[in-house]
């Protein structure tokens, strides 16, 4: 555990109640490297392929390998931090800020770290994160479940534009009372990347989505509940989403199945260790583009269960391995509609108990 001094910007962090995590808490970059082996077994399997164009998704797949490096050496840069946060949130006015935006807006241009004491903050309007050219990165921990974000009705938590990179760990979100169209985190602009690390979704319309050409998304020991439409939406051409060791349970409150726990309209997208619960579509891999954008997908170890349809997979250009347990869906079987070109190879264990 590293030692920090007494006082951070006027901030006593000496009292342990304050729970400033040492750098051995923080996300570890190793985490976000995919393993050699899985990457020899997508190639194996395009290799197995007489269509020629499967050899673009060589590249696809060396491009999510370089994304989680570059990730990687931004969150050492984070994790070697010699001082403690350059800004503390409390809502009592025991630390530097109020906000998690008035942290961020008081941060030198190269970024830093914001640590949030635990607490109930209100976003009544979104946090933004605007970066900028040099793409600074951005380091926001909580203290686990002490620390509650609560969106308000109708907005989003967190908009995340330009090149920049916003790092979430270690707290929780839930939407206020009554709220049907509050959403967690948008990415918005291009070539951005956004990192979630044992955050806790509740009751968003959308909990993540992404949109901007180029971004790059990293969720790892994370929960999402009760989402009415998508857990997570991705539709960003040249984006790469690596997704881990994740939980995503859509049952709505008055126990009926709602909405998408993964819609992937296009990019790249990598599960490992998913498993979805109780949508009415688990996962749904879709493609109208025409000309066809190939969109890549590789998905191991997935658990998709109560579900009225565990995968979906249509339209042109599409290519995706998946190996998953289907377990008492209505249908364990995967919907395969795609048309050409596209490759889809599954191993699909069917599970009714």
């Amino acid at each position: 555990m590293s030692t920090y001094p007494s006082r951070v910007a006027g901030a006593n962090i000496q009292d342990e109640t304050n729970d400033v995590p040492g750098n051995d808490q923080i996300v570890n970059a190793r985490d976000y490297n995919i393993h050699d082996r899985e990457i020899r077994a997508i190639e194996e399997f395009i290799g197995t392929s007489s269509d020629t164009s499967n050899s673009t998704v060589v590249g696809k797949v060396y491009k999510l390998q370089t994304s989680v490096n570059q990730l990687s050496q931004k969150v050492d840069a984070l994790n070697n931090k010699p001082y403690g946060p350059d800004a503390i949130v409390d809502s009592l006015g025991d630390g530097t800020h109020t906000s998690i935006q008035s942290a961020l807006a008081d941060l030198p241009a190269t970024g830093g770290w914001i640590h949030v004491h635990p607490g109930l903050f209100i976003l009544s309007d979104p946090v933004s994160f605007y970066g900028d050219a040099s793409g600074k990165s951005v380091l926001i921990t909580g203290c686990g479940n002490a620390t509650m974000l609560e969106v308000a009705k109708n907005t989003t938590g967190f908009i995340h534009k330009l090149p920049s990179t916003m790092i979430v760990s270690n707290l929780d979100m839930s939407v206020s009372s009554g709220s049907t169209s509050s959403n967690g985190f948008d990415m918005k602009d291009s070539s951005g990347v956004l990192v979630l690390d044992n955050v806790n979704m509740t009751g968003m319309q959308k909990a993540i989505t992404v949109q901007g050409v180029g971004c790059r998304l990293f969720v790892k020991n994370s929960m999402i509940n009760g989402s009415t439409i998508s857990s997570i939406d991705i539709d960003s051409a040249t984006s790469s989403s690596y997704i881990s060791n994740c939980r995503i349970n859509h049952t709505a409150t008055n126990g009926t199945n709602v909405g998408t726990g993964i819609l992937f309209k296009e990019g790249n997208l990598y599960l490992s260790s998913v498993e979805i619960i109780s949508a009415v579509t688990g996962i749904s891999i879709t493609s109208s583009s025409s000309p066809a954008k190939n969109s890549f997908a590789n998905m191991l170890g997935l658990s998709v269960s109560y579900c009225t349809t565990p995968i979906s997979v249509s339209g042109p250009g599409i290519f995706a391995y998946i190996q998953t347990i289907l377990q008492n869906n209505t249908t364990n079987t995967i919907t395969d509609t795609t048309s050409a070109p596209s490759v889809v190879h599954s191993d699909v264990i069917p599970i009714t108990i």
